[in-house]
């Protein structure tokens, strides 16, 4: 009985600041990870250790426990009860809170607000948690990847839409994409946001990518009475996500909202079965006929299959027609075949 009470008083403490803060100064390699929590919103220790490889994984760990400790850190106390089921078994997770905003601020002359994060960070629940850490996996992956590839860059959606533009964008709606959607009732506009936006700088050419993040949960295809019906487009589905997706393609509302060029959608999902069923999808309603789009617009793989791959550039993704296509190929156009 003595065990579990002892555990949870660690467990809490863990996720606790002292009252009499460290002093510290911060290093390159801190802004880095500051840069890093940021542009991903939520991380995990340990992508954050293969992002910063140069230094060791011990090294990493006491910086990042300082940089919480100090408040340029959060460990958002939701992950604590996940962390609870596998107690010592989880790496952290991190956001950025109000030091660390304000110190990319006062370093880089931003304009990130310097308030609320703590605020935003406790409302995270733990599947809001999950799901943001799966895109910042797949994401740090792909950046680990850059980091090997003489002339290659990743880059995030801040280095890739303007201040500008963003500066005009709704509240909390900086990733959404709106377009008419010729469908069974044509001319409804509707949106969509991908988990993430990044861009692959290729010998400085740019292919930008919305990133869908697809945990398994989310219906492929509703009911043919669904289709036709105005439900469809207040539930989720991933049907729905393509058609937004090819009616901002073919209109071109990426650039007119976002500024961005060409685009392609990039969606990693549980294991190839699933894979198959939106590739089928497509083939039904975007292969041909008024909504018709080339499948090039479409990427997909699998964590099942991205698993056993070393290089997450070099592994070939799947078009909507099941073609490979290795997004380092040099003279493919972003949104060909």
């Amino acid at each position: 009985m003595d065990q579990p009470s002892g555990n949870k008083r660690k467990s809490q403490k863990r996720f606790a600041r002292p009252a009499e803060r460290p002093g510290i100064r911060l290093s390159d390699d801190d802004y880095q990870i500051l840069w890093y929590v940021y542009r991903h919103r939520l991380i995990e220790s340990r992508v954050l250790y293969r992002l910063l490889s140069h230094r060791s994984e011990q090294v990493l760990s006491r910086r990042l426990k300082l940089l919480f400790r100090t408040g340029f850190l959060d460990r958002p106390l939701s992950q604590n009860a996940k962390s609870r089921l596998k107690p010592g078994t989880d790496p952290y997770v991190y956001a950025l809170d109000r030091e660390g905003a304000r110190a990319l601020n006062h370093k880089f002359g931003g304009s990130l607000a310097e308030q609320g994060w703590k605020y935003k960070n406790a409302k995270l629940s733990v599947t809001s948690i999950e799901h943001h850490l799966e895109t910042s996996r797949f994401v740090g992956g792909l950046a680990v990847s850059a980091q090997s590839q003489p002339g290659v860059r990743l880059l995030y959606a801040d280095e890739l839409i303007s201040p500008e533009v963003m500066a005009k964008r709704p509240a909390g709606l900086s990733n959404t994409v709106r377009a008419d959607v010729r469908w069974f009732q044509p001319g409804r506009n509707v949106g969509t946001a991908p988990d993430a936006i990044v861009g692959i700088e290729v010998d400085g050419k740019k292919q930008i990518l919305f990133v869908e993040i697809d945990r398994g949960t989310e219906t492929i295809e509703p009911t043919e009475r669904q289709l036709k019906s105005e439900r469809f487009w207040r539930d989720t589905s991933f049907l729905r996500k393509m058609l937004i997706y090819s009616a901002v393609f073919r209109t071109k509302a990426h650039q007119a909202q976002l500024g961005l060029p060409v685009f392609r959608v990039l969606t990693i999902t549980t294991q190839p079965g699933r894979v198959r069923i939106m590739q089928n999808s497509f083939g039904r309603y975007l292969e041909n006929g008024q909504d018709r789009v080339t499948p090039g617009l479409f990427l997909f793989s699998d964590w099942t299959t991205l698993e056993t791959a070393s290089d997450w550039l070099e592994v070939p993704y799947e078009n909507a027609l099941g073609r490979p296509i290795r997004l380092l190929d040099r003279g493919q156009k972003p949104g060909g075949k």
